[in-house]
């Protein structure tokens, strides 16, 4: 599988961090108007910057904490961390407004660790959240809902695992994924749910890979509320990003996105309101992308960089309207690592569209198995 020659679409990585500054765990999103912003750790702090007109703030030190995660609604920017005090880790959400940041609201409050916050937003503005919480003496899985002023946040029924991610649909139905096995010597499956907040459905094996290990699962929303979860999928020493998502008659059987010859890994993945899945990973050294067009048709990779000292953490983000691609990542470099920012012109420029299509439309989701190989059968 060949991959594309990118100058002309990716501009130049822009070094935003010196090797000394040892930035870590990077989260971004853009405004509506197109404003990029950027939370990082330095040391034990979480940093934010923002990008305007292609020209980046200096950092501003937000919180102590770690492992940050945002969502940007309109032009304000809602945040969740984790952070460990009087010995216990702790979700906290702040949030960006009129150039301010919020006091930090304790959103946990559960007597064991609370790790690994993700933070989606339902189109009506309302906020969620979920974490990983070791608080019966293994992980499960914790929802959180905004309501008012007020967050309430419950344990999933069955929802045992870790590493979970989520996303909010037009109706308000939240899609939960997250990583767990059968005991220590079985393998990682994919497991989701979907849910109000209070009502949720059983969990469903989506991997369904006993042989081999699926991992870092994230889930997203195409045109008319199909749902996408891709995984990593290791086996035999190699990795692959795999996809299923969802049709009329339930899931699909998961599909490679990623060249089958190489190993891949930290995937992440975002859709335009074109309909068109956007695709980051790593391979060894090298930070990819690659696209999903209209039809299925997988695109050919882009290689935006080698590091020479590796490279870890990508961040996919997409303008809204405009979907302009937004990549960050760390590059390992003479005396620590440096956090790196490339920009991409949309996948298809220059076409009108409607932005958003009503759920209750009759709408074809992309058939990656047009494109490639389906997962075989584990036996």
């Amino acid at each position: 599988m060949s991959s594309a020659s990118p100058e002309s679409l990716w501009s130049s990585p822009q070094p935003l961090t010196t090797p000394e500054e040892a930035a870590a765990t990077p989260a971004a999103g853009v405004s509506r108007s197109g404003v990029v912003h950027l939370l990082y750790m330095q040391g034990s702090d979480i940093y934010h910057r923002l990008c305007a007109a292609d020209e980046w703030s200096a950092p501003v030190r937000v919180a102590s904490g770690e492992s940050p995660m945002l969502v940007v609604v309109g032009e304000t920017v809602h945040a969740v961390y984790a952070k460990s005090f009087g010995g216990n880790y702790e979700v906290y959400y702040i949030k960006w407004k009129d150039g301010r940041w919020s006091l930090p609201r304790n959103l946990s409050f559960t007597s064991g660790p609370s790790t690994l916050p993700q933070i989606a937003s339902a189109p009506d503005g309302t906020l969620h959240a979920a974490w990983a919480d070791t608080s019966p003496g293994y992980s499960v899985i914790y929802h959180a809902q905004q309501a008012g002023s007020y967050w309430i946040n419950r344990p999933i029924p069955s929802g045992r695992g870790s590493a979970p991610s989520l996303a909010v649909d037009d109706t308000g139905t939240v899609h939960v994924v997250w990583q767990d096995r059968e005991g220590s010597a079985s393998a990682f499956e994919v497991y989701y749910v979907r849910g109000d907040g209070r009502e949720w459905s059983l969990p469903q094996n989506l991997s369904a890979s006993a042989d081999s290990n699926s991992l870092a699962p994230q889930v997203t929303l195409g045109l008319g509320g199909v749902v996408y979860v891709a995984w990593q999928e290791d086996y035999q020493g190699r990795s692959q990003v795999y996809a299923s998502y969802t049709t009329p008659g339930g899931w699909t059987v998961p599909t490679g996105l990623t060249q089958a010859e190489k190993s891949a890994r930290q995937h992440r993945l975002a859709f335009t309101g074109q309909g068109i899945l956007h695709l980051a990973w790593l391979e060894g050294n090298q930070v990819c992308h690659r696209y999903v067009a209209p039809g299925g048709i997988l695109k050919p990779v882009e290689v935006l960089a080698t590091g020479l000292q590796g490279v870890s953490d990508p961040v996919l983000a997409l303008t809204p309207g405009t979907w302009d691609v937004h990549l960050l990542w760390l590059s390992g470099v003479p005396g620590g690592r440096v956090l790196t920012y490339a920009r991409r012109l949309p996948a298809l420029r220059f076409r009108f569209y409607i932005p958003r299509v009503l759920v209750n439309q009759s709408v074809a989701a992309p058939d990656l198995s047009l494109a490639t190989p389906q997962k075989p059968a584990t036996t």
